[in-house]
Parts: C-alpha cells; sequence; structure tokens
C-alpha cells in the first residue's frame, strides 16, 4: 500500500497554482500507517501555500479511521477541512468477525483531541465529494487517490441532486483536473496483471464484498479528459525516521509510526 506523494509533489510544480492546488484525499487510512504520513505532508504543503486540502474522505468501513484523520487534521489547527466516509460493509477481517485497523487507528482516536471520532459523525463520501466538486472551478479539483476505489466509484455513479444537477460522471468531468492513482502495477517494472493492494479490495487481508468491480468501473469510466496518474514506484522507499528527532509526543504523525510500520510515501 505505497503512497507515492512525490510523484504528486512534481505534480504540484507541473500544475503551478499560485494559491495552492486543489486537493482531494481519499485515504483508506486503517491497515497501514503510509496514509497517515501522506496526509501530514499534504498539511505541510498546505502550511507552505502549495496545496488547498479542500476534503478528506475514507475509503473503507471502519468506522473509527475519519476519527483518525480528524486528529490529523486538528493537530494541523484545521478541524473545518470536510470530512466524509464510506458507511458500506467493505473493510472487514476474512472471516468478517471485525474490521482491518492498524494500531495507530485506536491510538490516535482514544488518546488525541479531535472534534470526529467516527464516521457517524460525518456525511456520506459521496456527498462530499460533490458538495466541494460542485463549488470548485472548472478543471481545478486534484484527487490523491491513496486507497480504495469504494467511493470514486460510488460517485461516477450518482445522480444529481441538491449540490449539482450534474450526475456524477459529467461532475467529474466538469470539475477534476488529474487524479493521482495508488494502483495500476504496468511493464516494465511490474508484469501485466500484477496484483496490487488497493484495486484488489485487499484480498487476503480483508474480505472483498462491498468493493468487488469498483476499482475496474471507476478506473474505466473516468471522463478521457481527467489527467490519470499511475502508481507504480516507492516500494522501497522508507521515510518517518526524522521524526523521532524533529517531532515530540505530541505530534500524532510521530506517534501513528512508533505504533505501525509503514511503506513509503510518494503519492499524494
Amino acid at each position: 500500500m505505497v503512497v507515492l506523494f512525490s510523484l504528486f509533489i512534481l505534480s504540484l510544480f507541473q500544475l503551478g497554482t499560485p494559491a495552492g492546488v486543489p486537493l482531494i484525499i481519499d485515504t483508506d487510512a486503517s491497515f497501514d500507517v503510509d496514509d497517515v504520513v501522506a496526509i501530514c505532508m499534504a498539511h505541510a504543503l498546505m502550511d507552505r501555500g502549495e496545496v488547498d486540502i479542500k476534503a478528506i474522505v475514507h475509503d473503507a468501513g471502519i468506522p473509527e479511521g475519519i476519527g483518525a484523520i480528524s486528529v490529523l487534521n486538528t493537530f494541523y489547527g484545521r478541524e473545518n477541512i470536510p470530512l466524509g466516509a464510506y458507511k458500506g460493509d467493505f473493510g472487514r477481517t476474512p472471516n468478517g468477525d471485525d474490521w482491518v485497523r492498524g494500531w495507530y487507528v485506536d491510538d490516535l482516536v482514544d488518546n488525541y483531541p479531535s472534534p470526529v471520532k467516527g464516521s457517524w459523525q460525518v456525511p456520506d463520501a459521496v456527498g462530499v465529494y460533490r458538495m466541494v466538486l460542485a463549488s470548485a472551478e472548472d478543471r481545478s479539483i486534484v484527487i490523491s487517490s491513496i486507497g480504495f476505489v469504494t467511493n470514486i466509484a460510488d460517485l461516477l455513479r450518482s445522480g444529481p441532486d441538491n449540490y449539482s444537477e450534474l450526475n456524477g460522471y459529467d461532475l467529474v468531468e466538469a470539475k477534476v483536473k488529474t487524479i493521482v492513482w495508488q494502483g495500476g502495477w504496468y511493464p516494465p517494472m511490474h508484469g501485466f496483471g500484477a496484483e496490487t493492494y488497493n484495486w484488489d479490495c485487499g484480498r487476503g487481508f480483508m474480505t472483498p464484498m462491498g468493493a468487488m468491480g469498483k476499482s475496474g468501473y471507476a478506473v474505466n469510466n473516468i471522463p478521457p479528459s481527467v489527467e490519470m496518474v499511475y502508481s507504480d514506484i516507492g516500494g522501497e522507499v522508507y521515510t518517518g525516521g526524522r521524526l523521532s528527532e524533529c517531532a515530540g509526543d505530541e505530534n500524532p504523525c510521530r506517534k501513528a509510526m512508533i505504533d505501525q510500520q509503514g511503506w513509503g510515501k510518494c503519492k499524494v
């Protein structure tokens, strides 16, 4: 579950928006800690004026996942960033008894301040997507998809609502400039058909029920006007060591890394 954060950073310079690239982060923060560091990096970029985080949505069913994200937003003084959550059954352990979760999730939610503790406190992710897209400038939004594709598939299938008269496909076509996917392994680095954790619905770690077919639907139904960037680097990038030197125990990004080792961040 590699977060190709640096790849997105390179795209910022190409996009060159003085006010900061308008960004939606779609994350599965629940299993490994890579998403936590990606979100913290996005906040750091926002501090520098390079991005403008318009919303963060969670794409697996574990209710507390969005609570951990709220902790990060609160730490950076951005409690008002809109949050949304997928509220279906996808994300359970293979036997279906519990939600797949990393150790850091409960640690952050239980021990750090935040206004949101679980998905019962936030709107559905598709509604948040539609709200943000409807108010955005045409072809301006960048989506960093660093998790599963449940929300984006549901967004594309969505109909008109009180935010916009456009259906989901037309709304994406009108408002989204780029999607950077954490998924898609292709030659020469990988063979065709290579499995990727997110696009294979976490197969082997969680039951795929509720997510089957959504990756294929989303990727194959993104409007052709939307630039798509696929992950194919970052598996050997390891980060976070400096947090031991430059951050204290009050920093939830550092604490999450201590709780659970993760892969590199090469994608918001």
